[in-house]
């Protein structure tokens, strides 16, 4: 098989029940880490970890769940804390159906099919049409929800922070780069220094004992004592009577 096929089974096939994906109850899901699963298998796994948590099991928290591959944990959007209301991956869902046109239905609500998702909430992620966002408003007044248009703008402006936020990072480390080659060529070059200065003074230390050895083994000669010795004063003569 070659590399082509395997790429499109990949993209069109979820990675928990390896079945491909359709436009109904395998739809492709979309979770907060960015990986894709069909809706039948997030739904699975959001029933299981419901039950799970009465039992004080490890897992997410209520209303949440996590991802089969990467285990970060998406918030199921409410009231119901359904799977259905995640967002689907349309990408995928044009490239299954093979329609420019596939993700449009989508902008309409599951709820309220005459209304198109014009707004999103800025605390659990999630399309609403004007009625389920008045419901949702009511409901958890502590949640903002905001125009799609407002709420692109506002994660335009993250983007924006967080890339200029890299940048500043990025040229910090490029001047630490630099700097810490400029140490290296000096302490290197200290170094070099050093070398020099130790072999000088191995070299003195060589010579000095050399001339030691030198002296020891050939003394220099100590002048003798003068041999001659002082005359005695002779006798005077005797007259003889």
């Amino acid at each position: 098989m070659s590399w082509a096929p395997r790429c499109v089974q990949a993209v069109s096939t979820c990675l928990v029940c390896t079945e491909g994906y359709d436009a109904n109850w395998r739809r492709p899901k979309l979770l907060r880490c960015g990986h894709t699963f069909c809706l039948s298998c997030l739904s699975e796994i959001a029933r299981l970890s419901g039950q799970r948590r009465p039992s004080m099991t490890p897992g997410p928290r209520s209303g949440a769940l996590s991802c089969p591959k990467c285990r970060e944990v998406t918030p199921l959007p409410e009231p119901h804390h359904a799977a259905t209301h995640l967002v689907d991956n349309f990408a995928i869902v044009e490239f299954i159906t093979g329609d420019d046109d596939a993700a449009e239905p989508e902008d309409r609500c599951a709820r309220h099919q005459d209304e198109r998702e014009k707004y999103f909430c800025m605390s659990c992620y999630r399309l609403l049409c004007p009625c389920c966002a008045f419901e949702h408003a009511s409901q958890t007044p502590s949640h903002s929800v905001q125009d799609v248009e407002s709420a692109a703008g506002h994660f335009r402006l993250r983007l924006r922070a967080a890339l200029g936020y890299c940048r500043e990072r990025q040229e910090l480390l490029d001047r630490m780069l630099r700097d810490s080659a400029e140490e290296r060529r000096r302490i290197r070059a200290l170094c070099l220094s050093l070398e020099h200065l130790t072999g000088g003074v191995r070299d003195a230390e060589l010579l000095s004992q050399r001339h030691t050895l030198m002296g020891l083994q050939d003394p220099e000669p100590h002048p003798e004592p003068s041999s001659h010795k002082t005359p005695k004063p002779s006798s005077p003569p005797q007259l003889s009577l």
